[in-house]
């Protein structure tokens, strides 16, 4: 009584062998290795002689696609769809020192495949296991080094003493300007005061102007002015 195949077996069979000879064929072409997407299929159904056969296997995983092997089928269903390649034993088998001495006559290694019936992936994994094979270089991705700015110095302008003059001019102006608002505000704080409220005042700003964090020049220009401020009060009897 022999034992019926069931769908699930006779999948996992199809799929065995589509493994199989993607491993002995495909795994070592070196003809798709510069094609990417789908120019790898178009280059593939044109030019290799293994890629109708495997999508042939593919179209029995397809719905309706086991009915059509089980007709094709007339022996054992492990026996006909192994399509594993084996060497064509009415030809005289390819080796090693065939192969150089027909790469010394000139013959690409295309033409020496169609001679032996084989394909070119098949003779690559040949050429792989004589030791032949060169092995791909992968292309090395360059970066662009950024372009570094070259940084000019301009040299500043030369300013004359007729040109200077006028900013001398404004900066002793905003200075006489400041002088004049910090008089008017110390005469209002003065008048709106009484002796004792002004003369803390003044001494509070001697003091917060003589212990800051940053003590600056500004500083000790405000710390005199009100000091000088405090003294005058002091010596003409404004404090008593």
């Amino acid at each position: 009584m022999t034992h019926e195949i069931s769908d699930r077996e006779l999948k996992k069979h199809v799929r065995v062998e589509i493994g199989k000879m993607l491993d002995v064929n495909c795994k070592g072409c070196d003809k798709v290795s510069h094609i990417s997407g789908g120019n790898q299929f178009r280059f593939c159904e044109s030019n290799c002689s293994v890629y109708p056969k495997i999508q042939k296997l593919r179209g029995f995983l397809e719905p309706g696609g086991l009915k059509r092997l089980r007709k094709e089928l007339e022996a054992p269903v492990k026996e006909e769809i192994q399509v594993k390649a084996t060497p064509n034993k009415s030809k005289e088998e390819l080796t090693k020192e065939t192969y150089i001495k027909l790469r010394d006559q000139g013959l690409t290694n295309r033409a020496i495949a169609l001679r032996y019936k084989i394909s070119e992936a098949t003779l690559y994994s040949r050429r792989s296991d004589w030791g032949l094979s060169k092995p791909r270089k992968r292309p090395t991705m360059k970066t662009a080094k950024p372009k570094e700015k070259e940084t000019v110095q301009k040299p500043l302008p030369k300013v004359t003493e007729h040109e200077a003059e006028p900013v001398k001019k404004d900066s002793a102006r905003a200075l006489t300007q400041q002088a004049d608002t910090a008089v008017s505000t110390i005469d209002f704080m003065q008048a709106r005061m009484s002796a004792e409220h002004f003369k803390g005042y003044l001494i509070g700003n001697v003091l917060k102007h003589s212990s800051g964090p940053q003590f600056s020049p500004e500083d000790v220009k405000k710390m005199v002015w009100y000091g000088n401020k405090l003294l005058e009060i002091m010596e003409g009897g404004g404090g008593e």
